[in-house]
């Protein structure tokens, strides 16, 4: 059996949900390209192919939103939503830019891995727990391993102070423990 801390996660609000999608293998047949988990994914895609292409991050940005409107345009989407939603993922990205250089983020870090599924056997073998990690990171000063995790969210306040307990971030760092 191969679980993920998103399938648990899925089981614990939504058994109905969870049935549908991880035992029965359904899903939606439109793609949303607005709202959270469609923006959150552009923003996290961006980032993934700036790190691993070395292609500047507001080139990328634009060449995958201007990609998506036209599927936006073709599915009769809002486009003043969408077109909204891409100036912010811009400003974020722009933000993350600034961040990045003023405070050096990336220069002690060498990039291990992207987009990595992890799967470590638990329970005898038994039980396979898989994670998808996105982005896996050396510190150069200590060679400690770090991982990233791209999160979009209106404040990261509630994150911080709650990061600690997250079962996400836990299973991450169980993954990694028991990889070694």
């Amino acid at each position: 059996i191969r679980i993920s801390n998103s399938e648990i996660q899925t089981f614990k609000k939504c058994r109905r949900k969870w049935w549908l999608s991880y035992y029965r293998r359904l899903k939606k047949q439109d793609v949303d390209l607005t709202g959270p988990l469609a923006f959150g994914s552009r923003i996290h895609l961006a980032l993934d192919i700036h790190y691993t292409t070395d292609e500047p991050l507001l080139d990328v940005w634009r060449r995958l939103v201007e990609a998506d409107r036209v599927l936006a345009v073709m599915g009769g989407y809002n486009l003043i939503e969408y077109d909204n939603e891409a100036d912010l993922g811009r400003i974020m990205l722009e933000g993350y830019l600034e961040w990045n250089a003023e405070e050096g983020i990336d220069d002690n870090l060498e990039i291990i891995s992207t987009e990595q599924r992890l799967i470590v056997p638990l329970m005898d073998n038994r039980v396979e727990l898989m994670a998808k990690l996105d982005m896996r990171v050396r510190r150069k000063s200590d060679n400690v391993r770090l991982y990233r995790d791209w999160k979009t969210a209106a404040s990261f306040a509630d994150f911080i102070r709650t990061s600690h307990m997250s079962e996400q971030m836990l299973t991450y760092l169980l993954i990694e423990i028991l990889q070694y």
